[in-house]
């Protein structure tokens, strides 16, 4: 995640919110299906992401998100819903739609999951808070190394355990927190700090391409304490 990047758009985002007056829309979970972590078996090596792939979706996915943004001086809450069907494997169809206080903005797009990813990103470069939840829960995998002791090392998993990374030039510190679920799906709670201050925390789990939580802290250019959560309020996964 570019902490820059989304302080930019917080700037941007509280002149929008003046202008445009974004409500709250409230969103009522209907958890389709769950899958679950033993969290006493956690201590063992994490078989359980040997066939995942991040921003890799698959036919028969449907991914809904509450999020909220808050710059300080205003908050806009609102949902992300993201569906992938269709015949072909290869190319399914993504469907989405954003909805910001009493306002819904959707799109479609056949194709991979690459594709799609940058489909998204276009749609999203339009308009302010979708900017900012794209940047949220899609670029949080850009920098997998952050992520290799849980992931892709192979090494035990332990509540508690701590590993340092580097990324684009910034030293992170990383705590495995705690097992947790969001919208009926279980996920490992990584917090990260820089210089001991937590500055993220991003919920990763192996039965979704995207985090089930993330939350990302900040300071706007006025010295307000800022943030961005995104919630997964429910599921429903391919056969």
């Amino acid at each position: 995640m570019k902490i820059h990047k989304i302080k930019y758009l917080l700037l941007i985002l509280a002149v929008t919110v003046l202008i445009s007056g974004c409500g709250i829309t409230q969103i009522t979970d209907k958890n389709k299906s769950s899958a679950s972590i033993n969290p006493d078996a956690v201590g063992t090596n994490p078989d359980l992401f040997d066939t995942w792939s991040p921003l890799s979706f698959e036919r028969g996915q449907t991914l809904s998100y509450n999020f909220e943004i808050n710059t300080g001086k205003y908050t806009v809450n609102g949902n992300f819903i993201l569906s992938v069907n269709g015949l072909f494997k290869s190319k399914p169809n993504f469907s989405w739609q954003f909805t910001i206080g009493h306002e819904t903005n959707s799109g479609s797009f056949r194709g991979s999951s690459a594709d799609f990813v940058a489909k998204l990103k276009e749609f999203c470069s339009e308009n302010t808070v979708e900017a900012m939840i794209f940047e949220a829960l899609f670029t949080t995998y850009e920098g997998t190394e952050m992520f290799n002791n849980l992931v892709a090392s192979k090494t035990d998993l332990e509540i508690g355990m701590t590993w340092t990374t580097s990324y684009q030039g910034q030293s992170y510190e990383h705590k495995l927190e705690s097992v947790d679920t969001y919208g009926a799906i279980d996920g490992f709670s990584v917090v990260s700090s820089v210089n001991g201050i937590p500055s993220q925390v991003i919920c990763i789990s192996p039965f979704i391409p995207l985090p089930s939580m993330v939350m990302f802290l900040m300071e706007s250019d006025s010295g307000e304490a800022s943030h961005i959560v995104c919630e997964l309020s429910g599921a429903v996964l391919p056969d």
